[in-house]
């Protein structure tokens, strides 16, 4: 919160649980019973937490802050954007300016 970029890295085994501990449950699976809002991601907790933090700030301080956000994939060296996902094979870079990234990766506002 204080300007900082954060990376937040699930790594292991295919069939591991890493896409279920970084998303969830779906939406659908907890309508219906099948899992329930308890077992709800890290990336939906970071989330809540974030625009919490912002609210709180907001009310609090004249302040704006830009969250940005781009999510993607590595398998099998490949490199997918989640966000987008007609980009795929996508090369990580290294500039002077932006440091270490994957070019053409989706980032939303």
């Amino acid at each position: 919160m204080e300007g900082y970029n954060g990376t937040i890295f699930a790594y292991g085994q295919t069939g591991s649980g890493k896409t279920y501990t970084i998303q969830g449950p779906n939406f659908e699976d907890i309508e219906n019973g099948t899992d329930s809002e308890e077992n709800i991601g890290i990336m939906p907790r970071a989330f809540e937490y974030i625009f919490n933090c912002i609210r709180e700030k907001e009310e609090k301080e004249d302040v704006e802050f830009l969250v940005k956000c781009s999510y993607f994939e590595i398998y099998n060296e490949q490199i997918m954007d989640l966000l987008n996902p007609e980009h795929s094979n996508l090369l990580i870079r290294e500039g002077i300016k932006k440091g270490v990234y994957v070019e053409g990766l989706t980032e939303e506002v």
